[in-house]
């Protein structure tokens, strides 16, 4: 799975990439919230693969639920503090563009879709293992 990990977070700054080169973001209103979807599973995966590498003994399913989408929830809190330094100083002028972000809601927004690609995998991981 580490590999995936490697693979899958550079598709997924790949995609962003594109997406500010072609200003996507304006042009497909729900690209961010896609992505940040994909962030969430993303994070909730690396922790999933953490987790298990280091074999922090033998948890809940509700306690693995819990840390998973906690460590996805700083991930994407790290984010847009990143995203707001990243974004509004510095890849506007590159894109000579002003999309700056949206505010509050934006943020807000962001950080619900992290949560919710954090759960599904998750979930998903812990139904597989069931069967």
């Amino acid at each position: 799975m580490g590999k995936a990990l490697i693979l899958g977070f550079f598709l997924i700054q790949g995609l962003n990439f594109l997406a500010l080169a072609n200003g996507w973001y304006i042009l497909l209103p729900w690209y961010d919230s896609a992505l940040h979807f994909l962030g969430g599973v993303w994070a909730s995966a690396l922790f999933v693969w953490f987790f298990n590498s280091k074999r922090i003994g033998n948890q809940t399913r509700p306690v693995l639920i819990i840390f998973a989408i906690s460590f996805t929830a700083l991930i994407g809190v790290i984010w847009e503090f990143a995203e707001f330094t990243f974004l509004n100083r510095w890849m506007a002028a590159i894109f000579q563009t002003n999309e700056t972000g949206g505010g509050l809601a934006d943020t807000l927004t962001d950080l619900l879709f992290d949560l919710l690609g954090g759960g599904f995998f998750v979930i998903a991981y812990l139904k597989s293992r069931k069967n």
